[in-house]
């Protein structure tokens, strides 16, 4: 069965040098990108839900980077629009980081108020994550975002937005998040850097 958006990964894939993985039987296609020995893994997920006696699936363009980090440092940002938090973090906040734009836009949630606000005072991330209106853009304990807890001292910097993504262009817009979200992790001695 050839998958909506196969044919978009594998071009993405060729555009950036990535290692185009054909999907398996519980997993989607997937793209690895290597930014400075930092995977970055684009893929698809469903999420099944049952509601009503009426079962809905829900798909998503999901896109990860794991990490070691001495830090406990986390975060979530997702639209002022979405109603609930996907993933709940112990002793999150809710924080202002005095950007009218940003904060009107997004509700932050983080367990350190300086780091997630020193983290988006870099231009680059900033502007990156104000250029998309429906996402969920994390640092998580959790693998794949809904999946089991990871070991102490392993995070994902995690990014979902509804439905499977169509064009290599947004898919390269992601990926400019992803590493300038990964320079400054690294900037600010978060993310350990990779060998």
């Amino acid at each position: 069965m050839n998958y909506p958006n196969s044919e978009v990964l594998k071009q993405f894939s060729k555009l950036m040098n990535g290692n185009f993985i054909e999907r398996s039987y519980w997993e989607s296609d997937k793209v690895k990108i290597l930014h400075r020995n930092h995977p970055i893994i684009f893929d698809n997920y469903t999420e099944f839900r049952t509601s009503g006696g009426q079962n809905f699936e829900q798909k998503y363009t999901r896109v990860l980077s794991s990490f070691s980090s001495n830090s406990d440092f986390r975060f979530e940002i997702y639209p002022q629009s979405l109603l609930d938090s996907i993933s709940k973090i112990f002793g999150a906040q809710d924080v202002k980081i005095g950007d009218k734009e940003f904060d009107r836009k997004f509700i932050i949630k983080s367990n350190d108020e300086l780091k997630v606000k020193s983290f988006l005072k870099n231009d680059p991330v900033k502007l990156q994550i104000l250029a998309f209106k429906d996402i969920n853009f994390q640092i998580s304990d959790q693998k794949g975002i809904w999946g089991e807890k990871l070991p102490d001292g392993e995070f994902e910097l995690s990014f979902f937005i509804n439905g499977l993504v169509d064009h290599t262009e947004i898919l390269k817009q992601i990926h400019k998040l992803f590493c300038a979200a990964l320079n400054r992790l690294e900037e600010m001695d978060i993310l350990k850097t990779a060998s």
